[in-house]
């Protein structure tokens, strides 16, 4: 908004006769109808003399592009905005598709982890509470440009999911270490919470469906703004994502069976986790976190 107010505020005073707003989709997976916020600030600023006020813009978009006089979906656009504020503050630049697709516990996801984790309650209750003022204005009176908001809740879930990616695999990954530890040096005694990471329902089963529930939502808004071509060259990277859980958690029932018959587990590294320090036998444990 900084960028289309500044731009087309200089480009009137130098004598520029129209305006070009553009939004950068060319990766494939962006969806137009999460870009009106964008577009039609930058028509706002284009129609109107000198330096259009965000704040006012901000405070209208939600009543004139969708008729919604409850401020909510103006309120949740400005969650959305924190959201991504909170993800930049962090060092992680904004919600993006690399940080949605990315393993966890790659050891590019390991370093993005490690920046990500401190802020993920943050920027996922910033995401929830945009879902939930979306369902309150839809609630309270029929709304204009539906479609917009389904991509709008649609990119709020993607950015709690992503959130939630990453603390779940966290735990898996600590919840194991725990058992591990317990394998292999008798004297550490864990609170091991075997169902986090093998059982049924556990978290890579979590981490499974969401991936498949945003899939579906993800295939519904593509169409409602465009014809099916390029939609399987994106939701094949859903499935590939689904996969990579299915056979995380096979791995981990694997484990599970080996350790009923031996009383032993595979190294974390040999079920597909990131190596850990191993605690040698009589020294101080750590804290379970």
């Amino acid at each position: 908004l900084l960028n289309i107010q500044g731009s087309v505020s200089d480009e009137q005073r130098l004598g520029s006769t129209g305006e070009l707003n553009t939004v950068w989709n060319d990766d494939g997976e962006g969806l137009f109808n999460q870009d009106w916020s964008g577009v039609l600030f930058g028509a706002a600023a284009g129609w109107q003399a000198g330096s259009s006020s965000i704040p006012q813009f901000q405070n209208s978009y939600g009543q004139v592009f969708h008729g919604d006089r409850t401020g909510k979906i103006n309120q949740a656009q400005i969650e959305l905005m924190a959201a991504q504020t909170t993800l930049e503050n962090a060092g992680l630049g904004s919600a993006d598709d690399y940080l949605f697709w990315i393993d966890p516990w790659s050891q590019r996801g390991q370093e993005i982890s490690a920046k990500l984790l401190p802020v993920a309650h943050t920027m996922r209750v910033q995401a929830e509470q945009a879902i939930i003022l979306i369902d309150q204005a839809q609630a309270a009176a029929p709304l204009r440009e539906n479609d917009a908001l389904d991509a709008m809740k649609l990119g709020a879930r993607r950015i709690d999911f992503l959130g939630f990616k990453f603390e779940a695999a966290q735990q898996i990954a600590d919840e194991y270490n725990h058992a591990y530890m317990e394998t292999i040096n008798p004297t550490v005694k864990q609170d091991i919470d075997w169902t986090v990471f093998a059982g049924i329902d556990e978290k890579c089963d979590d981490l499974r469906n969401g991936y498949g529930l945003t899939r579906d939502l993800y295939r519904k808004a593509w169409l409602q703004e465009n014809r099916p071509y390029w939609l399987d060259n994106v939701t094949a990277r859903y499935e590939l994502a689904m996969q990579l859980w299915i056979k995380q958690k096979i791995r981990f029932d694997q484990a599970e069976h080996e350790w009923y018959q031996t009383k032993k587990l595979p190294k974390p590294e040999d079920v597909g986790l990131p190596s850990m320090t191993v605690v040698p036998a009589g020294a101080a444990a750590g804290t379970k976190s």
